[in-house]
């Protein structure tokens, strides 16, 4: 593949990036394609959805609560220019309601 694109010139004539980023309507796609990707692998009890109105307390543990984890390394590195980690969320939409 490498080969091919510096047989055809690729690299000579480079495209200058067009349009804008980080739109409103691009952030509302992203949106909803995490929140469509996500998969539940158990709900034993029908526990999820939590019920806003029964809780009054979470714990959120491990390594990765408070790290927003946007990629791998290499070619699937993201460098978004805001991330939240997944503490942050869940105290974001908890509120001051739950402790």
């Amino acid at each position: 593949m490498l080969r091919v694109m510096f047989i055809s010139g690729q690299f000579d004539k480079p495209h200058p990036p067009t349009g804008e980023i980080d739109t409103p309507a691009q952030r509302t796609v992203a949106r909803k394609a995490a929140t469509e990707s996500i998969v539940l692998l158990k709900n034993a009890g029908d526990l999820l959805p939590l019920n806003a109105s029964k809780i009054h307390s979470l714990v959120v543990i491990g390594p990765n609560a408070a790290v927003a984890r946007t990629g791998g390394g290499g070619s699937s590195l993201v460098k978004p220019k805001y991330s939240i980690t997944p503490l942050k969320g869940i105290q974001d939409r908890a509120g001051e309601r739950c402790r």
